[in-house]
């Protein structure tokens, strides 16, 4: 488990530095030949797929680690807008979680899920989401937030006004709109 956990290390510094975080890029970093990084990963979407999972995992603890005051619309709204911070702070990681697909059924993909949503879910509970909507509720939350996040960060919003007052208004509306 400490090799996987070096490698998947390596492969962050790999993407902080701008670079793929692939086979070579880590058995540099770890100053390694390449065919000895197989000792720390399966294979190069074993890598991916683990870089991916830690980026969830730092997701869910920057959600869970979100101080939440007020009443229930404004905390998911602050919510909403700390996972956008999220993927500013984290640009590479966010986009390379983007890219790589997990399997839902795996039992880390799982747990990651379910304490995303367990931050999300006694919101949506207080704001009178009935439970069999809460799923439907964080995936439309998820996508509008990953939607804007992506426009934004690729350069596609160009017009004159404010990115910011545009995003406050997209979680004022959504928020509003459960």
């Amino acid at each position: 488990m400490a090799r996987r956990a070096e490698a998947v290390a390596a492969a962050l510094r790999c993407l902080e530095r701008g670079e793929r975080p692939g086979i070579h890029g880590v058995a540099r970093e770890l100053g390694i030949q390449p065919p000895s990084v197989y000792k720390h990963v399966a294979d190069a979407a074993d890598l991916e797929r683990a870089v991916a999972l830690e980026g969830f995992r730092r997701l869910a603890d920057w959600l869970e680690a979100t101080p939440l005051r007020g009443a229930p619309r404004r905390r998911l709204q602050a919510l909403v807008a700390r996972q956008r911070r999220f993927a500013h702070a984290q640009r590479a990681l966010y986009e390379h979680m983007s890219r790589v697909p997990l399997d839902p059924a795996a039992p880390e993909v799982a747990e990651l899920t379910a304490r995303i949503f367990g931050v999300f879910a006694p919101l949506l509970d207080a704001i009178g989401v009935p439970a069999r909507d809460r799923v439907h509720a964080a995936r439309a939350l998820r996508a509008a937030v990953h939607g804007f996040v992506s426009l934004e960060l690729s350069g596609q919003f160009r017009m004159d006004a404010e990115v910011e007052a545009s995003f406050e208004r997209l979680c004022r509306w959504l928020v509003g709109g459960l």
